[in-house]
Formats: structure tokens, C-alpha cells, sequence
């Protein structure tokens, strides 16, 4: 083969190449212009997995929502089915036994108004003893009365030479004729009042003859007596032979000796202790103070346990009918 041939031959071979070459770049090209399209439907095929992915989390969250949230209202009935049921009652000795009615007598209003608005939205059975002679006397009186409250006199009696009473009280040496005008100036100060008892008068309250004219003059007044038992009092003794009712107190509820007092355990003990009343049909007579919230708060939560133990509440007005 000449030279002239194999020119011709590279040539040939070389048109070849050059057209092999030229379809490779297309086939390329059109090969790279659809991958993108391709990525971008992959693209949006992972975003739409993405989305559905997401979709399903809310769903997710949706449903432990909705679980939740049921939990939650099971839990909120289940509270207010407990809210709706009655508690249960505390036995204690005497449950189950025919017991006597409760009168509650909260001594020393007229020191202070601080309380008084409290102590009046007790229930109305709560007897108000109201200090005569005092800055919040007369307004103790009113505010008691105003919230259907029985209002008695706390009548400032002599307990000797260590105890300070007030100016004005019921001396060893009182006179008929002096015990009167006491009484009678005191009841101009507390109009409502349908009674008495004494504050202090530990040493009075034991003398027959001081305490003879003191319940006579009483009566005059159209009110009833009750001792506060201070100590051993002759007072129930007199009133009896008077024909008067003899009314005294029967517990301290907020005196223990046992336990803090006012405390819960003080006042489950107090409860306990009306046991030895039961069988009585005179009404038990609790005197209590208005000094503290303390006091308060231990009152209202002797309330709520007696009620709640089947025991009533009367007034003071229904004790002395009983006892006449």
C-alpha cells in the first residue's frame, strides 16, 4: 500500500473518530439535561415522604394529644366523682349513741373588729359574749346580731386580788341596788343581749349570797345566766333553787392540757371527749375565744367534724328551755 492510500485511510479513520466523538457528547448532554429533572422529582418525592413523614408525626402527636387529654378528663372526673362522694365518717367512742345538741359560746368580743366579720359567718347557733365598757362593744354586738348570732353580756366579775378585770365589775361587796345599775347601763350597750356569763369571777362566782343577787337581778332584766365555770361555781346550785335555769359550761375548747391546744389533735380529743354527755338531753355547752385565727380555724374545724359525725348545732335560747 502507497502513501497515497494510507492518507486516505487516516482520513477516513479520522472523520470516523471525529463522528463517534461528536455522538458521545450528545448522548452526554442529554444525559446530564435529564438528570436534574430526575433529581428534581426525586427531590420532591423525598420532600413529599418528608412532608408525609411530618404528617404522620403530627399525627402521632395528634393521637398521644387526644391520649393524653383523656387521661386527663378520667383524671378530672374521677376527681369530681371523689368530690361528690360523702366522706366517710370518723368513729369515734360515741358514734351510734343518742347524744345531746352542741352549743358553742365564743367569749371576749369588744377588744377588736379584726376577726369579728369571721367569727360572724359562723353558723348562726355560735353564741357572741360581748365585754361591755370596750371600743368594739357595740359594734361586736351589732355585727353578731346582723349575722343572726344570740348575743349575751361577758360579765366582768371579781377573781381576785392578782386578776385585772376592768374598772367596772361585780365586787365581793356588791349591793343589790349596784349590780342592777351595772347590769342595766351594760344592756344599754348591747340592746340584743339575752343573757349573761361571767368573765373572770373565779372568786365571785363561789360566794351563794353575791351570786344570789346577781341571778335575781338578771332576771330582772329579762335575760338567764350562764357560769362559765371558772372553777367550782355555786352558781348552778342557786339557780336551781331559784327556779332559774341552771346553765354552765361543760369543756373549754380551746384549753387542753394534753395537747397544743387548738391543735387537730386537741380538737379529735375534745370530740372524743363528748362521749361522757351522751344519753343527755340538755344540749353540752362549749366556750371557745375570739383572740386569734388560730382559734378561728380550730373552731370551724370542730364544726365541720361534729356535723360530720352526726351532731347538731342549737342555740342558746333552746338550752334554756330545756334546763328551765
Amino acid at each position: 500500500m502507497d502513501r497515497k492510500h494510507i492518507g486516505i485511510m487516516l482520513v477516513i479513520v479520522s472523520v470516523l473518530l471525529l463522528t463517534l466523538l461528536t455522538s458521545c457528547d450528545k448522548i452526554g448532554k442529554g444525559a446530564d439535561q435529564q438528570e436534574p429533572g430526575t433529581l428534581i422529582e426525586k427531590g420532591d418525592q423525598v420532600q413529599n415522604q418528608d412532608t408525609d413523614i411530618i404528617e404522620d408525626s403530627d399525627q402521632n402527636k395528634t393521637d398521644d394529644s387526644k391520649k393524653k387529654d383523656e387521661k386527663d378528663k378520667e383524671k378530672d372526673q374521677a376527681k369530681d366523682t371523689a368530690n361528690k362522694e360523702p366522706l366517710k365518717k370518723f368513729e369515734y367512742s360515741w358514734s351510734g349513741s343518742a347524744m345531746p345538741d352542741i352549743v358553742v359560746i365564743v367569749d371576749d368580743f369588744g377588744n377588736s373588729t379584726t376577726l369579728l366579720e369571721d367569727f360572724g359567718k359562723l353558723p348562726s347557733e355560735v353564741v357572741f359574749a360581748v365585754l361591755p365598757d370596750l371600743g368594739a362593744t357595740k359594734r361586736s354586738g351589732e355585727v353578731g346580731a346582723q349575722y343572726g348570732h344570740e348575743v349575751i353580756i361577758h360579765l366582768p366579775m371579781y377573781a381576785g386580788p392578782t386578776n385585772n378585770v376592768g374598772k367596772r365589775y361585780v365586787k365581793m361587796d356588791s349591793t343589790s341596788e349596784e349590780i342592777a345599775a351595772l347590769l342595766r347601763d351594760f344592756k344599754s350597750q348591747l340592746p340584743m343581749a339575752i343573757g349573761a356569763n361571767n368573765h373572770m369571777g373565779s372568786t365571785a362566782t363561789k360566794d351563794r349570797d353575791l351570786m344570789e343577787k346577781v341571778l335575781k337581778e338578771i332576771k330582772n332584766q329579762g335575760m338567764f345566766f350562764v357560769d362559765s365555770m371558772t372553777t367550782n361555781a355555786v352558781t348552778p346550785d342557786v339557780a336551781t333553787d331559784l327556779g332559774h335555769p341552771a346553765l354552765k359550761r361543760d369543756m373549754f375548747l380551746d384549753v387542753d392540757d394534753k395537747h397544743k391546744p387548738n391543735s387537730e389533735a386537741s380538737i379529735n380529743a375534745k370530740i372524743e371527749y363528748l362521749g361522757r354527755f351522751k344519753g343527755r338531753k340538755q344540749p353540752v355547752i362549749i366556750i371557745t375565744h375570739c383572740h386569734t385565727r388560730e382559734k378561728l380555724n380550730a373552731l370551724q374545724d370542730f364544726i365541720t367534724k361534729i356535723k360530720a359525725a352526726g351532731l347538731r348545732l342549737t342555740t342558746l335560747s333552746a338550752a334554756k328551755r330545756l334546763a328551765a
